[in-house]
């Protein structure tokens, strides 16, 4: 089928959406062709397996064609279906932010982890993104403060949309992280978590389409090869930490020896590199003491 007509079965629109996915080398073709019919006519999957030969109207066929032709650009899917799924739960996305990752609930896992006996301590996060790690920090926490900030006042929209969207009372503060006298405040955290920018800029060819193309520059990029933000939290972060405060950061794979030494060089007690299940190196855990 070479083009979809007015007046097409879901089977045939399902059919002619795999196949031009298959040209494009989706590797998702099937899974992606039934996540675009689903979102144009506003059904199920159930209803779109149960009823086949039910026609497309004119608008929904015109929908589907516009979705389509989005992803075969490659934009990714949790941008055009403006959602995606973290910790089990749905949360809205848009391109000012970045995509949450299913190796960044390790991270979420990890605070959660500390925070056992330890409910009543105050938690950072410094790059709030959709909001994902900080709401589902304090839904499975309910009693602890969680405090986030985010460079980007449009990400901080979105992130408290999300955080309303799931009745989860996070305090969302537009802060540059970057700059020294945001990290002189009164206010003490007992752990500092991030996800920050960590791929060096010269990494930009090497990078997928739709990360490259369609993911914001400011959540994926940063100076100093990627490094700048963890040289930010080893250098300013004891001065937002209680006494023995923690700090659990997610990092690149290859970069847990050059984040080490630069904790240990600002005095930080370094606890553990923790892998993910592709075992990989994903976080690294330290503890500021002030000895």
């Amino acid at each position: 089928m070479s083009k979809l007509l007015p007046g097409c079965s879901i089977g045939e629109a399902r059919a002619f959406c795999k196949a031009q996915l298959e040209e494009s080398n989706n590797e998702n073709s099937g899974l992606d062709a039934d996540l675009l019919i689903t979102t144009a006519l506003k059904i199920d999957r159930m209803h779109l397996y149960a009823y086949p030969e039910k026609a497309l109207s004119d608008p929904q066929l015109h929908q589907l064609l516009a979705l389509l032709s989005r992803r075969k650009l490659g934009e990714p899917m949790a941008y055009i279906l403006g959602k995606k799924e973290f910790f089990g739960r749905d949360y809205l996305i848009n391109p000012h932010a970045l995509i949450p990752r299913p190796e960044t609930e390790l991270l979420v896992e990890s605070a959660l982890s500390h925070l056992r006996g330890r409910e009543n301590q105050k938690v950072l996060e410094v790059g709030s993104g959709s909001g994902c790690i900080a709401i589902s920090i304090k839904l499975e926490s309910p009693k602890t403060y969680v405090e986030s900030w985010d460079v980007s006042s449009q990400v901080l929209q979105l992130a408290k949309e999300n955080s309303s969207l799931h009745g989860a009372q996070v305090s969302f503060k537009l802060c540059d992280a970057l700059k020294q006298s945001n990290w002189q405040c009164n206010e003490k955290f007992g752990l500092l978590v991030s996800n920050p920018p960590y791929i060096a800029y010269d990494e930009l060819k090497d990078l997928d389409l739709g990360v490259k193309d369609f993911e914001p520059h400011t959540a994926l990029f940063a100076s100093d090869d990627g490094l700048a933000f963890y040289k930010t939290f080893a250098q300013y972060g004891p001065r937002i930490l209680n006494p023995n405060g923690v700090g659990i950061f997610e990092i690149g794979y290859s970069q847990a020896d050059k984040i080490t030494e630069i904790f240990k060089l600002f005095g930080w007690d370094v606890i553990s590199v923790i892998k993910d299940y592709a075992d990989k190196h994903r976080l690294v855990v330290a503890s500021y003491s002030d000895n």
